[in-house]
């Protein structure tokens, strides 16, 4: 992930291609990596709401998003380990969804009494986004087999 002070970071790539009589070619490449986006630093921001169906995620319509994914996780399994906040067991409410809600697809489940969930959008923009904020001191992770497909 990327500071979050500065303008951004420039990476330079270089690759090196050898064919089976030995010659070898190199090229090295800029790639850059913006601070923000247009002004934005927060590019996805999420609501929710309760209808008689259950609980819908709206959020806004990122530039260039293609699709979008949306997670609940109870908040209770949200652990710190290893400078990362490990979201515990997540279900996926809706995979490559091109709209900006889960309306029509609300999520009935109720927490358990004493606990609370969250919801997190990762957009899809060529390249996964990832769940929760740019601003966040800590990388988030979904276990291994959860999340969305």
């Amino acid at each position: 992930e990327r500071s979050g002070a500065g303008p951004g970071r420039v990476y330079a790539v270089t690759y090196l291609a050898t064919d089976l009589s030995g010659n070898a070619s190199t090229a090295t490449a800029e790639v850059v990596v913006p601070h923000d986006r247009d002004g934005l630093t927060e590019p996805l921001l999420i609501g929710i709401e309760q209808s008689d169906r259950g609980t819908v995620v709206r959020w806004n319509e990122v530039p260039g998003g293609r699709f979008y994914n949306v997670i609940r996780g109870e908040l209770g399994s949200v652990r710190d380990q290893n400078g990362a906040f490990h979201l515990g067991p997540v279900s996926c409410l809706g995979s490559t969804i091109t709209g900006t809600s889960t309306f029509g697809f609300e999520d009935p489940a109720l927490p358990p009494s004493g606990e609370a969930f969250f919801y997190l959008v990762e957009y899809n923009d060529g390249l996964a986004s990832g769940y929760g904020t740019a601003s966040a001191a800590k990388e988030r992770f979904v276990p291994p087999g959860q999340g969305c497909p």
